[in-house]
Parts: C-alpha cells; sequence; structure tokens
C-alpha cells in the first residue's frame, strides 16, 4: 500500500490529508484559534464528588467543569528527584476527595457539545518510540507489531531500562531501533515528567501545566511511520523543520519529503472535492446509491440508501453490491471525520444469508487500517451493525465551522477563519490576473471586523504584489459565511464564498 502525506500551511493554519493507494482517509487540521486540549496535564481543583455517578468533577480552567471518573483515579501521582513514586499528600480514595482538593490530571476525552473533559489520574505522557507512565511498572508492546522475535527484543529493551516505579509502552515505531535510541527517548521523557510534577507542586490549581498537542509534534509521534512513501510539503519553512528533525531521527523518511511551493497541494490531489463530502450528511456511491451520516447526542446513524441504483431490478446481487461499496465507503468515512461513541449502520435489507455474513466479513477487512480499532458486533436480523469505536483526534468540523443560530437547518456555518484563508488562497492563485486593479471584498460587519483585527496585515501582504486597491463593503443582509469578491472596473461579482459553495474548504 502506497501511504502519501499532503502537508500545507498558510499563515496560522495547518492542513494535513493522508492519502493510501491515491484514496483520501484521515485529515487533521489545527489553526491559531483552535488547538486540541487532548493529553493537556492540568493542576485541578474538585469542585464535586457524585457517588451516583462514580465520578468526581474538576475545575481545569475550561468553560465546562471535567469529569474524572472513579475508575480513572490513582493512589500514585507524584515522583521524586529519583524518578521514584511517591503517594499524594491527600489521600486519593475517591470517597475522601472534597470540594477545594487540588489534584493532577489529563485529558483523555475532549470536550463535545454539552460535555465536559474526560480526565484520568493516571498520567502518561509519549515521544516517537515509546510512552512513559508513572504510576504503574507495567511494560507494553504495540499490537500492530507482529514479528514474534522483535516483540521479544523489544519487551527484553524495555525490562532494561524501564525506571523504577514507572512503566512504558513501545510504540510502533520503535521496531527496528536499537537500545540506545530508545533508552535516550526514556531518560528525555524522565527528565520532562519530573518537571512536569515540580510545576505543578509550584502552580495554584487551575493551572494547565504541559501541553503537547501542536499538529507537528502529533504528525512526527503519530501519522509519520515506516510505512510512508511520499510526504509533499508546500511550505518551505515546515519542509526544512520536518527534515532538520527526520535528518536526525530517521535518515530514511526525510528522503520521503517532497517540497511544491506556490501549488494549491489540496487542488492538485482533488482533496479538495472530498472534503466536501466529508462535511456533507449524504456521500455517494458508485452505483448510484447513497449512504447518509446523522450524528446525534446518543449515537451516529449511518443509513444506506440504494438511490438511482434502486430504478433496477432489485434482485439481491445489486443490493449485496450496493452494500458492499457502503461498506466500503463507510470504512473509510469512519477514519476521515473521525467519528466515535455508538455507531448504528443500517444496510438494505438482504434475504441472503450467505450474503450477509459475506458483507460482514468485508466490512472488518475494511476497517482493518483504523487505527482506533473499532469493535464491531455481529449483523442483526434486520441488517443493522452496531460498534463502537474511539476518536483518536480533535473532530475537525468543530475546527472548519462555529456554532450559529441562523444556520437554516444546518446547526453550522464555515468558521471565520477557514473563509479568510480561502481569501488568501484565492489572491495567491489569482492575483497576477488582477494586477493594478482595484477590488471589494463584500461581507457583513463581524467578518471585516475579524479581518481588520488582527488578519489585515495578512492580505495586504498578498494584494500589494500585484498592486492590487481592496475596499471593504459591508452588506447587512449577510451572514458570517457569504463574502463576495467584486470587481469595479467590470461592475461585477467575480468570486462567491458561501456555505453551499464549499470548495474552498
Amino acid at each position: 500500500m502506497k501511504k502519501t502525506i499532503i502537508i500545507s500551511e498558510t499563515f496560522d493554519e495547518l492542513r494535513i490529508a493522508v492519502l493510501e493507494d491515491g484514496v483520501f482517509v484521515e485529515y487533521y487540521i489545527e489553526s491559531g484559534s483552535d488547538i486540541s486540549i487532548m493529553d493537556n496535564i492540568y493542576k485541578g481543583k474538585v469542585i464535586a464528588v457524585n457517588r451516583s455517578l462514580k465520578a468526581v468533577f474538576v475545575d481545569i480552567g475550561l468553560e465546562k467543569g471535567a469529569f474524572l471518573p472513579f475508575n480513572q483515579i490513582s493512589d500514585k501521582q507524584f515522583i521524586d528527584e529519583n524518578f521514584k513514586a511517591i503517594p499524594l499528600k491527600t489521600s486519593i480514595d475517591p470517597l475522601k476527595l472534597k470540594n477545594g482538593d487540588e489534584i493532577l490530571v489529563q485529558i483523555i476525552k475532549e470536550p463535545i457539545s454539552t460535555k465536559g473533559a474526560r480526565l484520568t489520574t493516571n498520567i502518561s505522557i509519549s515521544g516517537r518510540y515509546i510512552v512513559l507512565m508513572p504510576n504503574t511498572k507495567q511494560i507494553g508492546i504495540s499490537k500492530k507489531i507482529k514479528n514474534r522475535n522483535e516483540r521479544i527484543r523489544l519487551f527484553k529493551i524495555a525490562k532494561e531500562i524501564r525506571p523504577k516505579e514507572m512503566g512504558l509502552i513501545l510504540r510502533t515505531s520503535a521496531q527496528g531501533h536499537s537500545i540506545e535510541e530508545i533508552d535516550e527517548e526514556v531518560k528525555k521523557l524522565q527528565i520532562k515528567m519530573y518537571n512536569i510534577i515540580k510545576d505543578a507542586e509550584k502552580q495554584k490549581a487551575p493551572a494547565l501545566i504541559y501541553t503537547d498537542s501542536n499538529l507537528f509534534d502529533k504528525l512526527i509521534k503519530d501519522i509519520f511511520s515506516n510505512g510512508i512513501s511520499e510526504c509533499v510539503i508546500d511550505s518551505r519553512e515546515f519542509y526544512e523543520k520536518l527534515r532538520e528533525y527526520l535528518n536526525y531521527t530517521e535518515p530514511r523518511l526525510a528522503k520521503t519529503l517532497v517540497l511544491k511551493e506556490n501549488i494549491d497541494l489540496f487542488r492538485e490531489y482533488g482533496i479538495d472535492k472530498e472534503l466536501k463530502l466529508m462535511y456533507s450528511m449524504s456521500v455517494p456511491l458508485p452505483s448510484g446509491g447513497n449512504i447518509v451520516i446523522q450524528p446525534t447526542e446518543a449515537l451516529i446513524s449511518i443509513d444506506v440508501n440504494s438511490g438511482k441504483s434502486g430504478l433496477k431490478a432489485k434482485h439481491e446481487e445489486m443490493i449485496l453490491r450496493t452494500n458492499r461499496e457502503a461498506a466500503k465507503e463507510i470504512a473509510r468515512q469512519l477514519r476521515l471525520r473521525d467519528l466515535g461513541g455508538i455507531i448504528v449502520i443500517d444496510f438494505i435489507d438482504m434475504g441472503s444469508e450467505e450474503h450477509r455474513k459475506k458483507l460482514f466479513e468485508e466490512f472488518k477487512s475494511f476497517i482493518r487500517n483504523d487505527k482506533s480499532k473499532p469493535f464491531i458486533f455481529e449483523m442483526s436480523p434486520l441488517g443493522l451493525i452496531e460498534m463502537t469505536r474511539k476518536r483518536v483526534r480533535d473532530v475537525s468540523s468543530t475546527t472548519i465551522y462555529e456554532p450559529c443560530n441562523v444556520c437554516r437547518g444546518t446547526g453550522w456555518i464555515i468558521g471565520k477563519d477557514v473563509i479568510f484563508m480561502e481569501l488568501i488562497r484565492w489572491f495567491k492563485r489569482n492575483g497576477s490576473s488582477y494586477k493594478g486593479r482595484k477590488l471589494g471584498i463584500i461581507c457583513n460587519e463581524e467578518f471585516e471586523r475579524y479581518v481588520q483585527g488582527k488578519h489585515i496585515d495578512y492580505i495586504e501582504e498578498e494584494v500589494q504584489k500585484y498592486n492590487i486597491m481592496i475596499e471593504f463593503i459591508n452588506d447587512p443582509h449577510l451572514l458570517i459565511d457569504e463574502v463576495y469578491i467584486y470587481d469595479f472596473d467590470k461592475s461585477e461579482s467575480i468570486y462567491e464564498l458561501n456555505r453551499y459553495r464549499v470548495d474552498y474548504i
């Protein structure tokens, strides 16, 4: 399988797409205004102990109180200068915790909708090769490492270098690496962990103690692997930064880097078209059918429809064909959208037991590459497949969209950051065609304030390259995600950005 990574950077926005044999399967996006808080470590303050829910609510400085289940509470949190675990001064028995007690916690699930973040006191920090855990003596080897001899070798290494009173998990990327390389990372993470604890002792709760959530670090630790065939980047600065790091740690992977400046990579590789579908409830299938994805508070429902294919004879082979297409597309959309929680898939009814078994086995094979490792239940008599899946990253829709009361039924509008970035990309692509001209940006007042407030320098940098004059024109009838570019010389609109034309995502 050929694995390609596409990286596009525009000012403070970073977008990463993962392709497998040319198929778009994973998407990551980060902007300066929306950073993931997954794995952040906080010094929190207990605000409630709920025995019926078997959980503690903790103030960590976020808008909503965070949720700490009893089974995620350890009796050891701190380590001394010799990296030896010592008990907390205050008892960590959940039932003995009281309002105002301070506790060190880590986010294991980000806030979503009305729910606050989910926490654990079992702190861990990860590097490229290992995960270091101060509250256990466990040694683990990634299940993705299948070779028995390699698993034995890595286990012996872990036993030899494991710090006292600490646990280690060796990640997939540890394959083939020497004891010296792995031990070097262990020592670095030990020092980092010790600094986290010392900082926590000084801070007053609630306080952020440690964050390691920028997309560059995630790219190195989780996305980049030995299976990469090519990594194409449009930013020289990002290219140089990544190449310098890989030349030191993974020289072979450094050779996969390709720099392509002044090219819209997401258009070049056809990713833009796929992103339209990623934010649509309905996704078409090759035979004319479609799948409809509808997230709710309780679960995510996915319905398979025959669509145009239903106009043909509805015999078993046609139904099986549509269901197989749907199974393949659903497996891709689960990864692409990073759907998590309880998922119920309603396939088209099939009378043949043989076809039902065949579809179920194919669906299991389609999700084999999903790093979240979903758990699938057998197909029900009604043709339903129930499954659970854990999200592995921040949901991209929360980065692209922001809540709106005038959403016309969607519940979301395109975010200001995304619209602004498309304006920049439009001037990059088309600025040379409007040299010396005067162009208007027609938008609502809120979007103009957003641009004039802290982003005007970026847009002026682009238009000055071509001696273009720009003028903002307020239209009170426009919504926040409706923006037009107007040519004064021709007295006509030359470009339109709105929710119904999402070719700019």
